[in-house]
C-alpha cells in the first residue's frame, strides 16, 4: 500500500464504485411504485417553485420529507429529466457510505482492512439495487454511516463540540431524508455501546452530554422544515413523517408485513441473500465472535451496530428489505476483520479481492447493457406514456385499472383514477377531449357489457406488471369531439 493511512486507495474505491453505479442507472426505466413517486415529486417541486410542501400528482406528499427531493432537484437542472438526473444521488450516497465505512474499519480494525469493508458493502446484491434506485435508502445510508463514524470515535477520544455539531447536522439531514428513525437509529447504537461499554470510557459523562446535545440539533435541523411546512399544510401534520414512522411501527402498511411466525426469520433471510456472497464469511465472523470470551470494544460496537437496527426492524410491523441496510456496514467491517485475523492482511490480497471484485463490476455492467432491452421490452408505460405526453389534450391523464405513478413522470400529467365500470362509463360519454389509460382487458370486458364507448386510441404496448407479476396490455385512448 502506498500510504499508511489508506485515503489515497479509499478515495479511489469510493469513485470506482459510484462511476460504476452510475453507469447502471440509465440502463432501465423507473420501477413502480416508489422511484417515480420521488421522482414525480421532485419534479413537481422544481417545475412549482415550493421546496417546502412535496406534492405527487398535484396533491400533497406527506409521508416523505423533501431532502431528496432538493437533491433530485438540483440533478434535474443538471442533466434534466430523465434516469440518470433523479438517480444520481443513489451510487453517491452508496460511494459516501463506504468512505464512512472505511473511517470506521480503519479505528477498528486497519488500514486493510477497511479497504476490504469497503468492496464487501459495495459488492452486495442488496447494495447494487439499492444504489442505483431513485429513493432516499442510499442517502440514508450514508447519513446514518458517517453518523455512526462520527460516534465511533467518541470511544476513542473525547468529543468536540465541533464534532457534536456535526454529528446533530448529519442526525437533522438524515431526519430530513427519512424521518426520526434516522436520529433514532445511530443514536440507539452509540447509547448500546457506551453502556456496554461504560467502565473502559473515561469520558463517559461528556460523551452522554455530547449525544444528548447532537439529538437537539438534529431535532432541531428537522424542525427548521416540519415545523413551517405542517403550519401551510395540515397534512403534513396529521400525515407527515412523524405519523409514517409510528403508523409502520404498529401496523403493517400497503400490505408489507409477514405473519407472526415468519417475522423472527424475515431479516435473517434477507441478509442471507441480500448480502451474498460474503455470508459464509458473516457466518464465521459470528461465530469467532460468539467464542472469544474477552470482547473489546470494537467488538461491541459492531454487535450493537448490528442487533439493534436488526431488532427494532424484526419488532416494526411494516417490513421491506431495504429496511435492514444500515446493518451493511457494521456486516462488512465484521466480514473484512476476517481477513484481517492477526493482522493477516497484505497488499497482495487486497489486489486479488480488487480484481475479483473488479471483474464482478465488470460482469455486473455487461449483464446490465446485456439485459436491459429485454426488461424495457417488458415495461409497458414510458411507450405509451410518450403517445400520451404528445396528444394535443389539456388537462389530466384518466386511468382505469392501472395506476401505476410511472404514468404519471413518463405522461407528465397529474393522474386521476377512475374508480369503478360504471363511473368509467359515464366519463366515456362525456364532451370534451380527455385522456385515458386502461388495460385491453378492462375494456373488452367493459365494452361487452356496455357497447362499444366511442374513444380513439392512440398506443397500445404488451408488457408486464412488474409490481402485481402479472401480464398486461397498456392501452391510452382519446375522448372527444373528433372520435
Amino acid at each position: 500500500m502506498k500510504a499508511a493511512s489508506g485515503w489515497p486507495a479509499a478515495l479511489s474505491l469510493a469513485a470506482a464504485i459510484a462511476l460504476l453505479l452510475l453507469a447502471l442507472t440509465p440502463l432501465t426505466t423507473l420501477w413502480d411504485r416508489d422511484e417515480p413517486r420521488f421522482a414525480q415529486a421532485a419534479v413537481e417541486m422544481r417545475a412549482s417553485g415550493d421546496y417546502l410542501v412535496p406534492t405527487f400528482s398535484g396533491e400533497v406528499r406527506p409521508q416523505k420529507p423533501p431532502l431528496i427531493y432538493w437533491l433530485m432537484t438540483l440533478s434535474l437542472s443538471l442533466f434534466g429529466q430523465r434516469e440518470f438526473a433523479v438517480r444520481f444521488w443513489s451510487p453517491v450516497g452508496i460511494a459516501v457510505s463506504a468512505i464512512a465505512t472505511f473511517v470506521v474499519a480503519r479505528r477498528l480494525a486497519s488500514p486493510r482492512a477497511a479497504l476490504l469493508a469497503m468492496i464487501v458493502l459495495a459488492a452486495t446484491p442488496l447494495t447494487l439495487v439499492e444504489g442505483v434506485a431513485a429513493t432516499t435508502d442510499a442517502v440514508l445510508l450514508a447519513l446514518i454511516t458517517s453518523s455512526v463514524a462520527i460516534g465511533v470515535e467518541w470511544f476513542f477520544r473525547p468529543p468536540t463540540w465541533r464534532h457534536t455539531v456535526a454529528l446533530g447536522a448529519l442526525l437533522g439531514l438524515g431526519a430530513l431524508t427519512k424521518g426520526p428513525v434516522a436520529v433514532a437509529l445511530p443514536l440507539a447504537v452509540l447509547a448500546a455501546a457506551l453502556a456496554l461499554t461504560r467502565d473502559a470510557i473515561p469520558w463517559r459523562g461528556r460523551m452522554v452530554a455530547a449525544l444528548g446535545c447532537s439529538a437537539i440539533v438534529g431535532v432541531v435541523v428537522f424542525a427548521a422544515w416540519y415545523v413551517p411546512a405542517a403550519s401551510r399544510t395540515a397534512t403534513i401534520g396529521a400525515r407527515g413523517p412523524l405519523y409514517e414512522t409510528l403508523a409502520r411501527v404498529i401496523e403493517i402498511q400497503e400490505g408489507h408485513g409477514t405473519s407472526i411466525w415468519v417475522a423472527p426469520f424475515y431479516y435473517a433471510v434477507v441478509i442471507a441473500i441480500g448480502f451474498a456472497p460474503w455470508t459464509a464469511r458473516l457466518f464465521a465472523a459470528i461465530h469467532a465472535s460468539v467464542r472469544t470470551r474477552a470482547r473489546s470494544t470494537a467488538d461491541v460496537l459492531l454487535a450493537v451496530w448490528i442487533l439493534v437496527p436488526f431488532v427494532a426492524f424484526t419488532l416494526a410491523a411494516t417490513k421491506l428489505p431495504h429496511y435492514i441496510l444500515p446493518v451493511w456496514p457494521a456486516l462488512a467491517i465484521a466480514v473484512a476483520r476476517t481477513f484481517d485475523a492477526g493482522g493477516s492482511i497484505d497488499d497482495g490480497q487486497i489486489r486479488r479481492v480488487g480484481r475479483w471484485a473488479g471483474l464482478a463490476a465488470g460482469v455486473v455492467l455487461v449483464a446490465g447493457l446485456v439485459a436491459s432491452p429485454s426488461i424495457e421490452r417488458a415495461k409497458p408505460v414510458a411507450e405509451v406514456a410518450q403517445a400520451v405526453r404528445a396528444a394535443n389534450v389539456d388537462g389530466p391523464l384518466f386511468a382505469y385499472d392501472f395506476a401505476e405513478p410511472s404514468l404519471v413522470f413518463y405522461s407528465g400529467r397529474p393522474l386521476i383514477e377512475i374508480p369503478n365500470e360504471a363511473v368509467l362509463v359515464e366519463w366515456a360519454r362525456a364532451p370534451g377531449p380527455a385522456l385515458l389509460a386502461t388495460t385491453r382487458a378492462a375494456m373488452t370486458r367493459i365494452e361487452h357489457f356496455y357497447g362499444p364507448l366511442g374513444l380513439r386510441e392512440i398506443a397500445a404496448k404488451r408488457g408486464w406488471n412488474y409490481v402485481k407479476g402479472t401480464r398486461v396490455e397498456l392501452v391510452a385512448f382519446i375522448r372527444g369531439s373528433d372520435r
